[in-house]
């Protein structure tokens, strides 16, 4: 008895996991000093690396990515499909199994790729052994999205009857998951949205929209298109935002009994300003909407009241005793600037450099993590002469708009002529206008506060125009 249950409970977290795993997975192979480790993103968006049991139960699934943007120049990635006798076929250049963009590998799946349940993923970094990640997909279990004979009365019927693969992420009512990069809209058979589209996707988001249909010839007279929407990676442009409303489906006529399935259609990623999609059957306009895109940023401009440590003193003729004079030091201390100031999203371009060829950068209506909230800036003080204060350091974003800046501040200050003169000690005899100054460059401290005009502004338009 105690077996069968340990048996049952085994069981029951095989499919708990399964039914996790359904949504596509996106594994990032990452070097080391040519160790090759095989990773994925958890909730908050940080790489963690996979066991062997969680690559080998992940299904062979449309959607599924395999990145290689970390890999050093040079390494080379092999993806076998394995039969189940062991015979193994390479399909990494397979456009119609695999497509390959943005150093990602994406399975493309649906019926013609069915067959393939098991992979084999082989990555040979420069002069080091061979790194083998086996197996992948082998202890799936295979969930049908309903099997092939069944029929229904209408697609709700179908929907609410089963289960598995594209149908979860459907029935799921999340539509956008930001750290993957991909949206989901979903489609009944007249062309409806199902739930709600997504919101906030920006210009380095693939869009999957999934859609039921018939499961017989009518399959291949459904299309969707997106109007002549462009990507161009120079194409990052500010503008103002606006609403995206959701859009709940009409329920549609009724159909005689047949059976259903999902239809997986792989867009973007985009860099139109809006992108309008149009639902065809054959050459009949189901529906027609429009998904705003955030447009992607490597730098901000950003204005900064800070505090500086580097002293800019006057010097006066002050008594030194009843008979003599010496030299003062006045406004000395620490002094406040007005600075304009670039922030640069760096880990957005480390990504362009490890070979994306997308337009990886920040979509400032997101929140960033904890460390993406640092990142390097460089300013000039607004006070005297631009070319005499030059502010470097770091920011830390507390508030989307709003940061904590710190760092170096080098500027051109006064100094007395004679460094040997010790101001307050020595005796001065001559007068005011005898005072010999020059300008040095000095180092000092600075702390202070940022303020991103832009980010202000554009969620000021977006808040205005939601309804």
């Amino acid at each position: 008895m105690k077996k069968q249950i340990t048996t049952l409970l085994t069981l029951l977290f095989i499919v708990i996991g399964q039914a996790k795993a359904q949504q596509s997975t996106t594994y990032f192979l990452d070097e080391a000093a040519g160790n090759v480790t095989l990773n994925k993103k958890n909730n908050a968006g940080t790489l963690v690396a996979v066991t062997d049991a969680e690559w080998k139960s992940s299904p062979i699934i449309g959607g599924l990515k395999i990145d290689r943007s970390a890999l050093a120049v040079g390494t080379t990635v092999k993806i076998e499909s394995k039969a189940p006798d062991g015979t193994l076929t390479d399909i990494t250049s397979d456009a119609a199994i695999f497509r390959f963009s943005g150093n990602q590998y994406t399975f493309i799946g649906g019926t013609q790729n069915a067959a393939i349940k098991i992979l084999k993923i082989s990555v040979k970094p420069a002069a080091v052994p061979l790194k083998v990640f086996d197996d992948v997909g082998s202890t799936a279990l295979t969930v049908q999205s309903s099997p092939p004979s069944q029929t229904y009365s209408n697609w709700r019927d179908y929907y609410n009857n089963n289960h598995g693969g594209d149908l979860d992420i459907i029935k799921n009512r999340k539509r956008y998951y930001a750290y993957n990069d991909i949206a989901y809209i979903c489609i009944d058979p007249y062309g409806n949205i199902i739930g709600r589209k997504p919101v906030n996707l920006d210009q380095d988001d693939e869009i999957v929209i999934l859609m039921i249909v018939p499961n017989d010839p009518a399959y291949d007279e459904y299309s969707i298109n997106d109007n002549d929407a462009r990507y161009a990676p120079s194409d990052l442009s500010i503008r103002p935002m606006e609403s995206i409303s959701g859009n709940i489906p009409n329920s549609g006529p009724l159909s005689t009994a047949q059976s259903y399935t999902v239809k997986r259609f792989e867009k973007g990623p985009y860099t139109s300003d809006d992108v309008t999609f149009t639902i065809m059957k054959a050459n009949t306009v189901l529906n027609e909407f429009t998904i705003h895109i955030n447009p992607l940023y490597h730098l901000a401009l950003g204005v900064s009241y800070v505090s500086t440590s580097l002293e800019n003193p006057d010097y006066q003729v002050v008594p030194l005793t009843t008979t003599t004079n010496t030299i003062q030091a006045v406004n000395s201390g620490r002094r406040t600037f007005l600075t304009i100031n670039a922030i640069w999203y760096w880990w957005s371009t480390l990504k362009y450099i490890k070979g994306s060829t997308l337009t990886r950068g920040r979509d400032v209506l997101k929140e960033p993590g904890f460390f993406t909230r640092i990142n390097p800036t460089f300013g000039i003080g607004l006070k005297g002469n631009l070319e005499n204060n030059f502010f470097t350091g770091f920011n830390f974003e507390f508030a989307r708009g709003g940061s904590i800046t710190t760092g170096w501040h080098y500027g051109k200050v006064t100094r007395l002529l004679d460094h040997s003169f010790q101001t307050g000690v020595t005796e001065f005899s001559g007068l005011q206008a005898d005072i010999k100054t020059t300008n040095q460059w000095k180092w000092g401290t600075f702390i202070g506060v940022t303020l991103d005009s832009r980010i202000f502004n554009r969620l000021f338009s977006a808040s205005k125009t939601v309804e």
